[in-house]
């Protein structure tokens, strides 16, 4: 499968993402359980972070997304 990325801008404060984390965590737990193997990261510095995943096609890929 081919992979993918998602790059997000840090729009929010920090508190305001770090509420939705453990949301993004299961998110990123079912992907995985679908065979997505998906890795996601927060950039501290810039703020916003990046999912990486594997998915069939672009269109599946947006449909994650």
């Amino acid at each position: 499968m081919p992979w993918f990325a998602k790059i997000e801008r840090g729009i929010v404060s920090k508190d305001e993402f770090d509420r939705h984390v453990p949301a993004h965590i299961d998110f990123v737990r079912e992907l995985n359980a679908q065979g997505h193997n998906a890795r996601s990261g927060y950039w501290n510095r810039r703020g916003g972070g990046m999912l990486l995943f594997e998915a069939e096609s672009f269109q599946a890929a947006q449909a994650i997304v």
